[in-house]
This record gives structure tokens, C-alpha cells and sequence, in this order.
């Protein structure tokens, strides 16, 4: 039985192979656990934690920097550039007095929410803890959906949030709304996608 999803589990498989019985504890160096089979160390007594707030700062600046590029087609300006060509058709869109709809507003999506607030943007959010980010508006996952400009996803993978972003979801979206998902990959339905 492995304590991990395959991709991990090879390298504690040979850590901890015959080991479990005496293994009190698991730090892992990772923000999420959805990589470690919790069930199985709840079983064995096995207590399980995570390296929280080590990337909050990255994650928050990556989003934005994600979002920049789309916003402003800054890498299709770079390549048109690059071949001679102008940023004809390419200036994109500010981020000023537009939305930021931020799911999961833990240190990460609180983060996202201090610098979207800093580009001038209205920041709503919805999460399973609501109104605990000073300037965010709280409201449904549903109308976050539909008001956003932008829609920046911040939650741990768990089965809740498991494909939590659907063909519904993506059918509530603004037409013209820019989806950043910084969180796990599984919490979005790519097929809907």
C-alpha cells in the first residue's frame, strides 16, 4: 500500500517500506496533501504535514504574472516582435476597474486579493470560510462566476473541489473572462474546458 499517488510514492515506498510501524510522522514539502493518502496514515497513527506558506508569495505573483501575459498578450507581442512584426490586434485589456473573482481565499487567494486590489481592480471572492480578507466582497461561487472579469482559483485539491469548475460553472463565466488556475490541475474539468 502506498502512502502517496504513484509519482511520489516510489521514492517513500523505499524510505518507509517496512518502516510504517515505527513512522510517527510525514512532513512533506509541498502546500497541498492531496498527494499523500491520508486515510491510510490516519489508520496507522501516522500524523501528516505540510510545508503551508512556504510559496503563498509565488503562487500570488505567478497568478499575476499569468494574467498579465493573457491580459496584455505580452508573449504573442514578444514572438510579433521577434519576426518584425507590431502589436497590431494584440493590446489586449487593463486589469483597472475590472473584477477579480478569487475561489479559496486561504493565504494564497488572500495574497491574489492584496494585489489585485493594488492594480485597481474590485475583488470578490467566494470560500468555505467567507469574509475573513479585509476589502473582498463575499458572494456565491455562482455569482463570482458570472460577474468576474477574471476568475482565480486558490483551493486545495480535495474531492469537494474535485472538478468543482465544470461545463456549469464554465457556462456562468463572462464570455470575455479569463480563468487562472494556480490551484491543482484536477479542480477544473478539462474536457469541459
Amino acid at each position: 500500500k502506498y502512502l502517496c499517488k504513484p509519482w511520489f510514492a516510489a521514492i517513500l515506498t523505499v524510505i518507509l517500506i517496512g518502516f510504517d510501524q515505527w513512522t510517527k510522522m510525514l512532513a512533506v514539502a509541498f502546500t497541498g496533501l492531496d498527494h499523500v493518502d491520508l486515510k491510510y496514515c490516519e489508520e496507522r497513527g501516522i500524523k501528516v504535514q505540510n510545508c503551508a506558506g512556504y510559496a503563498t508569495t509565488a503562487v500570488a505573483e505567478l497568478t499575476f504574472g499569468l494574467l498579465l501575459d493573457l491580459c496584455r498578450n505580452i508573449g504573442k507581442c514578444d514572438t510579433a516582435a521577434r519576426n518584425g512584426g507590431t502589436k497590431a490586434g494584440l493590446t489586449g485589456f487593463e486589469l483597472e476597474g475590472r473584477t477579480m473573482g478569487i475561489v479559496g481565499t486561504g493565504a494564497i487567494g488572500a495574497r491574489v486579493a492584496k494585489l489585485a486590489a493594488a492594480f485597481g481592480m474590485d475583488v470578490i471572492a467566494y470560500s468555505r470560510t467567507p469574509g475573513k480578507v479585509a476589502g473582498v466582497r463575499y458572494v456565491s461561487l455562482e455569482e463570482l462566476l458570472a460577474q468576474a472579469d477574471v476568475v482565480s482559483l486558490h483551493v486545495p485539491l480535495t474531492e469537494e473541489t474535485r472538478g468543482m469548475i465544470g461545463a456549469e460553472e464554465l457556462a456562468l463565466m463572462k464570455k470575455t473572462a479569463v480563468l487562472v488556475n494556480t490551484a491543482r490541475g484536477p479542480v477544473v474539468d478539462t474536457k469541459a474546458l
